[in-house]
């Protein structure tokens, strides 16, 4: 449980999204509507299920997309040191002819994109489990 004043709060954050409903009901239903204050009435509010994992999803294929342009932004600013492995590997060389520097750039690079493929495979499996796991909402199937 949580301060009604916190739930408040809450709620209207969700009804922001769109993601809930809400409704003032009089604790009194012989008071006027002009003289109800917070006191005396109680907030019902009612979760729309498929908006939800709609929001969910959308937010969570944007995110897939921002990392995917993150690694295409981490590869680009490393391209020449990239692009001097591949010629010191076509001739059978590797990083450690390589100067300093570019090991430096190519360690730092793999690094980040390491992180990158595991917060890409998170993402995911967060979108596997939002779309493709059985549960709510049910999908309607029409008759073919």
């Amino acid at each position: 449980m949580m301060p009604l004043k916190d739930a408040r709060k809450h709620l209207a954050k969700l009804h922001k999204m769109g993601l809930i409903e809400t409704s003032e009901i009089s604790k009194n239903p012989l008071l006027k509507r002009q003289i109800m204050t917070a006191a005396s009435e109680h907030n019902m509010w009612a979760l729309d299920l498929p908006r939800a994992y709609t929001v969910l999803l959308t937010a969570a294929y944007k995110t897939l997309g921002n990392i995917l342009q993150r690694r295409a932004s981490e590869k680009e600013k490393r391209k020449a040191a990239y692009d001097k492995l591949e010629q010191a590997s076509s001739r059978g060389y590797g990083r450690e002819v390589l100067s300093a520097k570019d090991q430096e750039d190519l360690v730092e690079g793999d690094d980040i994109d390491n992180k990158l493929i595991l917060a890409l495979s998170r993402c995911e499996m967060v979108v596997f489990i939002l779309r493709d796991m059985p549960g709510w909402p049910t999908k309607k199937r029409t008759a073919a």
